[in-house]
């Protein structure tokens, strides 16, 4: 879901970030870029919005998840392409995304080389 058409609304922010690493807390929304806070990205609130519903929809008590984070390394560069205030951006993604449940941890890997996604690794 975070390489996905919601991104678009953080490209600009994307840019500025350049490459780093980000970590988005997906409970409480909180990102922080090479272990410094910055403000939400409107990811964040897409990401929370996201598993807020599956979770209902699943029958699964939010309070029964412990943590839910996505990790990404970030590397990011304007494409020469964009115009009229409309950014487009080349990028290299490496997420992990893991949601943890007392002592079960669910994981997935996967990268995003500007729209050519790969799954790496899932595991539990």
């Amino acid at each position: 879901m975070f390489c996905g058409w919601q991104l678009y609304a953080d490209y600009d922010r994307l840019i500025e970030l350049g490459n780093g690493k980000l970590k988005i807390n997906i409970l409480t929304k909180e990102c922080h870029v090479d272990s410094e806070s910055i403000k939400p990205l409107s990811m964040a609130s897409v990401l929370n919005s996201w598993l807020t519903d599956d979770l209902k929809t699943s029958k699964i008590p939010p309070e029964w998840i412990d943590e839910a984070i996505l990790t990404v390394e970030l590397r990011v560069n304007k494409n020469p392409k964009s115009r009229r205030g409309t950014p487009i951006i080349e990028h290299d993604f490496k997420c992990r995304g893991q949601i943890r449940s007392g002592v079960d941890i669910y994981t997935v890997e996967f990268s995003d080389q500007s729209g050519s996604q790969t799954i790496m690794r899932m595991a539990t």
